[in-house]
């Protein structure tokens, strides 16, 4: 079992009314990306033996149902979601029942069995940290069609601004590679990293919710 990945949290600066009619807050939606202790279930949706839909996961959780969790219950993408007032669980993004309002709030791309190193998931056919931000871009493209371009707090989000965007990492972004006009439109600064206007979200969501909560 690989090392926990990085608990990333990002959020968007979107203001939208759901089927109830109540608003939701600015910086409502929450994604996650990690392994084993972050998966709230994608792994149940892939083709791999690193599963933990069966007894006796899940004994715990709401229903008694093995979700996909590795836990008798709840896990931190859950537990956080619901403490900051979001949601009461964190969705896989690979379940094919996600719905609008999944969508709208956050979704979670963890895979139990993955690591940064995309090798440590090619045996047991996991999703590396590499596919889960390939899912990412996705997602960002699904739900800047669904709230809009205005709502969407970025203009591109399936290619870094360094380079074509798609290949250009660490050696091949360099002073010899053609940049972007405006990094901060960009989800991405390179083909895997985030911008620091992504990171400024995260940080100030952060430092607005998350701590006031665990003090």
């Amino acid at each position: 079992m690989s090392l926990p990945l990085l608990l990333f949290f990002l959020v968007f600066s979107i203001s939208t009314t759901n089927s109830n009619g109540t608003n939701h807050p600015n910086f409502s939606a929450i994604l996650f990306f990690g392994d084993s202790t972050l998966d709230t279930g994608n792994n149940v949706f892939i083709p791999t033996p690193i599963k933990s839909d069966h007894v006796p996961y899940g004994r715990e959780f709401p229903g008694h149902a093995a979700t996909g969790r590795f836990s008798n219950g709840l896990l931190v993408p859950d537990l956080l979601s619901s403490a900051l007032g979001i949601k009461q669980l964190s969705p896989p993004f690979m379940d094919p029942k996600l719905s609008e309002d999944d969508m709208r709030t956050g979704v979670n791309f963890a895979s139990a069995g993955s690591g940064f190193d995309d090798v440590t998931s090619v045996l047991p056919h996991t999703t590396p940290m590499s596919r889960q931000l390939e899912m990412f871009r996705s997602y960002l493209g699904r739900l800047r069609k669904m709230v809009g371009e205005e709502e969407a707090g970025f203009k591109e989000t399936t290619r870094g601004c360094c380079g074509s965007g798609l290949i250009e990492v660490g050696p091949l972004c360099n002073t010899l590679t053609p940049l972007c006009q405006d990094v901060s439109s960009y989800v991405f600064f390179d083909a895997v990293h985030p911008s620091e206007r992504v990171y400024k979200l995260v940080a100030a969501y952060i430092v607005q919710y998350v701590i006031p909560k665990l003090q």
